[in-house]
C-alpha cells in the first residue's frame, strides 16, 4: 500500500483563511465612475455598486456621486447601524486597495481628511451626536401651544379684525418654527422627489416616516408624503 502523505500546512493556511483577495490601485477605481461600471472605496474595501445604485434606499444619485471615489466619510455620516450595512455589502465586495495604496484618492488633502476624521471622533466622544429627545419635545409642545392659542383666540373672541390679526401672527410663528428644515432632518428622513430617503435619527424607518409627514404637511406647511 503507498504511505499516506501529510498534509501541506501552507495550503492547509490559505484553505483556512479563505481565497486571497483582490487588489486594486486607484486608478483602476477612479476609471469604474462612468454609467457602464461603478465602483467605490469604504474603509479601504473596494465596491461594484453597478446594479446596486437603483436598489440604493437613499437612491440612486446619492451613491452615484462618489463612483470612482473614496465614501467613508459619506458612509459613516449616512448610516447609523453601519455593522448591519456592512452585511448586506459583503454581496457587493469584490477586493481592497493595494497596501501600497493611500486609504483616500491622491488628489485629497490627508492633513484636510485627518482632521475632520478627528473632528469628528470627538464630536462622537462628547456625545454631541445623540439626539437630545426632550429638546425636540418641548420644541413640538410649543408650536402646538401656539397653534392652540390661535385657535382659542377666535374661540373666545370672535373673528373681529384684531383678533384676526392676532391668530394671523400666532399661526405665522406656528409655519416660521416649523418651517427649518433640521428639525424634519433629525426626526425622520431626507425625502427626495423619485427616491426613497434616508434614515437620520431614527432606527426605524416607519416612525421617522410618519414624524416626517407631521412635521412638513402639519407643522411646515410643506407637502409631506407618506414614503
Amino acid at each position: 500500500a503507498r504511505p499516506a502523505m501529510a498534509p501541506d500546512p501552507v495550503a492547509a493556511e490559505t484553505a483556512a483563511q479563505g481565497p486571497t483577495p483582490r487588489y486594486f490601485t486607484w486608478d483602476e477605481v477612479a476609471q469604474r465612475s462612468g454609467c457602464e461600471e461603478r465602483w467605490l472605496v469604504i474603509d479601504r474595501k473596494v465596491y461594484n455598486i453597478s446594479e446596486f445604485t437603483r436598489r440604493h434606499p437613499g437612491g440612486s444619485r446619492v451613491i452615484s456621486h462618489y463612483a470612482g471615489q473614496d465614501a467613508t466619510d459619506p458612509f459613516v455620516a449616512f448610516h447609523i447601524n453601519k455593522g448591519l450595512v456592512k452585511k448586506y455589502m459583503n454581496s457587493l465586495l469584490i477586493g481592497e486597495l493595494s497596501p501600497e495604496q493611500p486609504s483616500f484618492e491622491p488628489t485629497k488633502n490627508k492633513e484636510l481628511t485627518d482632521e475632520f476624521r478627528e473632528l469628528r471622533a470627538t464630536v462622537e466622544r462628547m456625545g454631541l451626536m445623540k439626539a437630545n429627545h426632550v429638546f425636540f419635545l418641548l420644541y413640538l409642545l410649543h408650536i402646538l401651544l401656539l397653534d392652540g392659542a390661535a385657535w382659542l383666540t377666535l374661540w373666545v373672541f370672535g373673528t373681529s379684525f384684531l383678533p384676526f390679526l392676532l391668530c394671523a401672527v400666532l399661526l405665522s410663528a406656528v409655519q416660521h418654527f416649523g418651517r427649518p428644515r433640521w428639525p424634519d432632518h433629525l426626526i425622520s428622513v431626507q425625502d427626495q422627489p423619485g427616491q426613497r430617503g434616508e434614515t437620520s435619527t431614527k432606527n426605524t424607518k416607519r416612525p421617522g416616516t410618519v414624524a416626517h409627514a407631521c412635521n412638513t404637511s402639519t407643522l411646515g406647511g410643506q407637502d409631506g408624503q407618506i414614503i
